[in-house]
């Protein structure tokens, strides 16, 4: 594979599922919102409506967006298969993201406290979790195609 069309991969799989989570979120927490709250979940900045069906509307496009992906990428084998080639490309590009945050804070706090400071069970517990799920996405990304 090419060094691009891997950048690619990686920038379509993350900023579609960033887009596609963000959109259930708030979604989800402008429809649980009680009746008289006049802030919405964006505060004033984006007061779209005060009826919840709009909100209903977008879950069904976002899911249904998200299935025909799942079709698509799954093509022979179903909508399932496409679905689990589809989270374990999320969990390794996002566990990728993770490491590369992960060592960015290691750098950065390398340089501003001593070592005495670190929190030594979270930094290893990260680290341990994301190179786990890293490596178990990767291998399942390579038996999947």
């Amino acid at each position: 594979m090419r060094t691009l069309s891997v950048v690619k991969e990686g920038l379509l799989v993350l900023a579609s599922s960033a887009a596609a989570t963000v959109l259930l979120l708030v979604c989800v927490q402008e429809i649980i919102r009680p009746p008289g709250v006049q802030d919405a979940t964006l505060g004033r900045l984006l007061p779209i409506t005060s009826s919840k069906s709009p909100w209903w509307l977008l879950i069904a496009v976002v899911l249904l967006a998200v299935w025909f992906g799942a079709r698509a990428v799954g093509k022979p084998r179903g909508v399932l298969w496409g679905l689990w080639r589809w989270g374990v490309r999320i969990g390794f590009w996002w566990s990728a993201v993770a490491l590369v945050l992960f060592a960015g804070v290691a750098i950065h706090g390398a340089h501003t406290r001593s070592i005495a400071d670190l929190n030594w069970r979270f930094a290893l517990g990260y680290l341990i979790g994301s190179v786990a799920i890293l490596i178990a996405c990767g291998i399942g990304r390579v038996r999947t195609g």
